[in-house]
């Protein structure tokens, strides 16, 4: 696997203040499992109705490819949206069934199978030039740029948050406070 950084400061705790809410309550711990093999998935709930976005914006990069990706499970909402930056930068997601809804131009979606109802949803913009937020967006239609939710107290379990400048997202790089990096994979040897 190749060097790359999570450039999210809080890849696993959505209660932090670099975490911006938008209609969407404190996530709380829950007693769900998360793809770690231990009980620290967050509970992701909206607390109004309208537009429901979690988003972090202290990512500053700028590259031409970079992937968003983070860990999902079903709890109310059939349907989410990753965005990068603006408005027209997004994939839809359906996580009872795992399979891509949609995606707006420049933006390549992934979506994979983790086991025990986790899937991980992916995002690569291809044509990107700067980026500040990346965008997990409520949606309750399966109709991508729909973000209008009209119940409150619906969400999903959240966990492993990542943002990196590679064409593809790579395993889970565990941030606390700071962006991380993990070096490349290497292995050598000499000899017979």
């Amino acid at each position: 696997e190749p060097a790359s950084t999570n450039e999210l400061q809080y890849s696993h705790d959505f209660t932090s203040s670099t975490w911006t809410k938008s209609n969407v309550s404190i996530p709380t711990v829950s007693s769900i499992i998360s793809p770690d093999g231990t009980a620290n998935a967050y509970d992701v709930l909206n607390s109004s109705v309208g537009a429901c976005i979690i988003y972090d914006n202290e990512i500053g990069v700028s590259t031409s490819d970079s992937t968003f990706s983070v860990f999902v499970k079903y709890k109310d909402l059939q349907y989410i949206s990753l965005r990068i930056d603006g408005s027209g930068d997004n994939a839809l997601f359906d996580i009872i069934n795992g399979t891509i809804i949609g995606s707006d131009a420049d933006i390549t979606p992934i979506i994979k199978d983790y086991s025990n109802g986790w899937f991980r949803c992916s995002i690569t913009h291809t044509n990107l030039l700067a980026a500040t937020n990346a965008v997990i967006q409520f949606n309750e239609t399966g109709v991508l740029n729909s973000n209008g939710i009209t119940v409150t107290g619906e969400g999903y379990y959240l966990w492993g948050a990542q943002y990196e400048a590679l064409s593809y997202a790579t395993s889970i790089i565990t941030t606390t406070g700071t962006a991380q990096t993990r070096t490349a994979d290497s292995a050598s040897k000499t000899g017979i």
